[in-house]
């Protein structure tokens, strides 16, 4: 129900997302009829409707560019989350995979600031539990909880402890 378009950089990606991802009149996805309008069995019309109003577009911010024009991203309207990548951030700013560096944790709180002017919902990367409170201070409610590989990754790594120390 939701379309993350990575590495938006500015408003045009958005546009172009909003053009691809929605029906007539925000956007002008294709109506190829089919397994959203249940093969038939839903109103056309009305699913356009409700697919408009519930299909979520959730620009990734995953370039120092994208921070820089982070405003007028969400300044145009139809975004419905936002959604900081600060993996790619690090690597954007020069220092790959430190993600505690200072430059990066700028960045971050620069996009999520912006989604406090904006109203935008801000969706952050929760690694700790104590990460997790510090942003639920900030007023965030949405959580990205990790990839299906790293927490089943990290499962494994558990279970083999375990066993170890059994």
């Amino acid at each position: 129900m939701g379309i993350v378009i990575p590495h938006v950089r500015a408003r045009r990606d958005v546009d172009e997302a909003i053009r691809a991802g929605r029906y007539a009149p925000q956007g002008m996805r294709s109506l190829n009829g089919g397994r959203g309008p249940g093969y038939g069995l839903i109103d056309p019309v009305e699913y356009l409707a409700s697919a408009n109003a519930e299909i979520m577009v959730i620009p990734l911010i995953e370039d120092a560019e994208g921070v820089d024009g982070i405003d007028e991203i969400l300044a145009g309207g139809g975004v419905d989350m936002v959604l900081p990548g600060p993996g790619d951030l690090s690597q954007s700013y020069g220092v790959p995979w430190q993600t505690r560096d200072p430059k990066v944790q700028e960045a971050v709180r620069r996009v999520q600031a912006a989604r406090v002017e904006h109203g935008v919902p801000f969706a952050a990367m929760r690694r700790t539990p104590e990460k997790q409170l510090e942003w639920r201070g900030a007023g965030v409610r949405a959580f990205v909880l990790g990839e299906e590989r790293d927490l089943a990754a990290r499962a494994l790594r558990d279970h083999l402890d375990g066993l170890r120390r059994a």
